[in-house]
């Protein structure tokens, strides 16, 4: 890890999505990986890591949200990490999941030309908004799971 004062980068504008769910933004020359953030977010942030290429870090102020977000419909979205997208439409969903198998397979595969991916065809809102809610409450009524900070909450209520 680089050596050096861990500092608050400000004004950084999320470019795009990154594996795992997180934005990718660049400061000074070099990539920034941020949670909780979507392509058109203007934040300030507080880096947690810092690498030679690259770092990373959490929001500490939104200066602007991104034209893509849209309200969540789960009370918990941000503070379980069970849904990392539902802060934008499902058609961005799968615009988002499109453009990260294509960078797994220039990035990994080394693929130079991609061959044409199908898009998977979108359903209405308020029939995937039905859909999300339906997978959930298929689990249990009280659910325990790992949030994004590595600790474990109880979640009551998923309804």
């Amino acid at each position: 890890m680089g050596r050096g004062k861990l500092r608050i980068r400000e004004q950084v504008t999320i470019d795009t999505i990154a594996d795992g769910g997180v934005g990718m933004g660049r400061v000074e020359g070099k990539v920034i990986f941020v949670e909780q953030v979507i392509p058109g977010d203007v934040v300030d942030v507080q880096q947690t890591k810092k690498y030679n290429d690259y770092e990373m870090g959490y929001v500490t102020k939104f200066h602007s949200y991104s034209p893509l977000r849209v309200t969540p419909f789960c009370e918990h979205f941000q503070v379980c990490g069970g849904c990392t997208w539902q802060n934008v439409s499902y058609e961005t969903q799968l615009d988002f999941k499109q453009r990260l198998v294509e960078d797994a397979f220039r990035r990994i595969g080394k693929f130079t030309q991609l061959p044409a991916i199908e898009k998977l065809p979108v359903l209405h809102t308020t029939d995937i908004t039905a859909i999300n809610w339906n997978l959930l409450l298929l689990i249990q009524d009280i659910l325990i799971i790992p949030n994004l900070k590595k600790k474990t909450m109880r979640i009551k209520n998923l309804h």
